[in-house]
């Protein structure tokens, strides 16, 4: 799950990186590698706002460097000034390293993140519009996205909240009873949430998809994944 209050899943603490998927045929993993690597700058991301191992660079396919295609891409990198290395998870940030962590895509396989994060207008200066926002309700409605039921995609109010209070207690609601001042601030705590929640819900209602362009969005990452 990307960051968030209740400290659900938080894909950073598991070591995973932001990426794309996608599903190309052989004969065009050459036009792939040229438009992917075009996207650095001076053999680096251009968004150097977001740091952090979660926003390294890598480029994930089945089998690794023992791929067919590695050739190709090994030798565009280069043409660009950059450098394949392999991706063993859990890896450092790459920015400023000229470096790509190439990810076996069986070993570490694509996770789809949550549906608010498809589709939105995430790297300044390029205007996607509305057309291109759309695709994540088209996608949704004919399943090619799905909801994690991570918070703020699915996942409900009440689940939330017993997330958040068995991580803060340890062992969940268990330990609440031994703790009264803690019981009183978790029940303030969740008073609110479902306040916010409400809210939330009633402005999802009303257009989903503007208000996750409205909330906090990381920007675009160089990262995809190939199936």
């Amino acid at each position: 799950c990307y960051h968030n209050t209740f400290n659900v899943a938080d894909y950073g603490k598991f070591g995973h990186a932001e990426a794309v998927a996608l599903t190309i045929p052989t004969s065009s993993v050459e036009d792939f590698a040229s438009v992917y690597f075009d996207l650095f700058k001076d053999g680096d991301r251009t968004d150097k706002g977001d740091r952090g191992p979660e926003y390294r660079s890598v480029l994930g396919i089945p089998n690794g460097f023992a791929n067919a295609a590695y050739s190709i891409l090994d030798a565009t990198a280069k043409s660009h000034g950059l450098t394949l290395s392999i991706g063993e998870g859990n890896d450092a940030d790459t920015l400023g390293k000229h470096v790509v962590y190439v990810m076996d895509s069986l070993k570490f396989p694509f996770h789809q993140a949550e549906v608010y994060h498809q589709y939105h207008n995430d790297f300044k200066g390029l205007p996607y519009g509305k057309k291109y926002n759309s695709l994540a309700r088209e996608a949704t409605k004919d399943g090619r996205l799905a909801h994690t039921n991570c918070p703020g995609d699915g996942l409900s109010a009440e689940a939330s909240i017993f997330s958040a209070l068995k991580s803060a207690t340890g062992d969940g609601d268990a330990e609440l009873h031994k703790r009264p001042l803690f019981s009183i601030f978790a029940v303030c705590i969740c008073c609110s949430i479902l306040a916010v929640t409400v809210v939330r819900r009633w402005k999802n209602g009303k257009d989903a998809y503007e208000l996750a362009d409205a909330m906090e969005q990381s920007e675009m990452k160089s990262g995809a994944i190939l199936t």
